[in-house]
């Protein structure tokens, strides 16, 4: 597969032997200025200059940046960003921004008990807002999604049938990730 980036706002995957389009990625941007990698999975990224799209996710950076790299050998996409000494590193394996050095907001949620079998209890740090939280294994692949009503502060999620393993909670308030937290399953 490769892909095709239009400038009508659309990623195209296309079949290379028969160049038909088969599925098409809206990237909605007022900018001109885009990057596209492909992960070691062939799964795109795509940078404009205040977001990350990946796997129809929008991912805002927390600062504007013209460029970014990609490491395979970590599978992590690297972003400066205009400042002392700021980067991002997006991870697709976590399927969010971390910021170095930490921003104010990077620890904005909190798991427990951790490691857990049966029931965690996610409590975000700042709980004024109406959000989402997703769970994740470390291979990206959704377990769970959970919403948070305005005001709530603290939520339970049955981890009881998931299999054993390292999870990642991601606080999102629906323009983007707030924060994150790994957690484990252990039987």
């Amino acid at each position: 597969m490769f892909y095709i980036l239009l400038k009508l706002d659309w990623l195209c995957q296309v079949d290379p032997y028969t160049g038909e389009i088969i599925d098409q990625l809206a990237v909605p941007s007022s900018e001109n200025l885009w990057q596209v990698c492909i992960n070691q999975t062939g799964i795109p990224l795509i940078r404009s200059t205040e977001n990350i799209i990946f796997e129809i996710q929008n991912y805002a950076l927390p600062g504007v940046s013209l460029d970014f790299s990609y490491a395979e050998a970590m599978d992590k996409f690297i972003v400066p960003i205009p400042g002392p000494d700021k980067i991002c590193v997006f991870d697709p394996l976590i399927i969010g921004i971390n910021t170095y050095p930490k921003t104010a907001n990077s620890e904005s949620i909190s798991v427990f008990p951790n490691p857990a079998n049966s029931i965690i209890q996610i409590r975000p740090l700042a709980p004024g807002v109406r959000s989402s939280i997703f769970i994740y294994d470390l291979f990206g692949c959704k377990q769970d999604e959970v919403e948070i009503s305005k005001g709530q502060t603290l939520t339970n999620i049955d981890v009881s049938s998931y299999p054993a393993g390292i999870y990642i909670a991601v606080l999102n308030n629906g323009s983007g990730i707030i924060g994150n937290r790994k957690f484990v399953v252990a039987r």
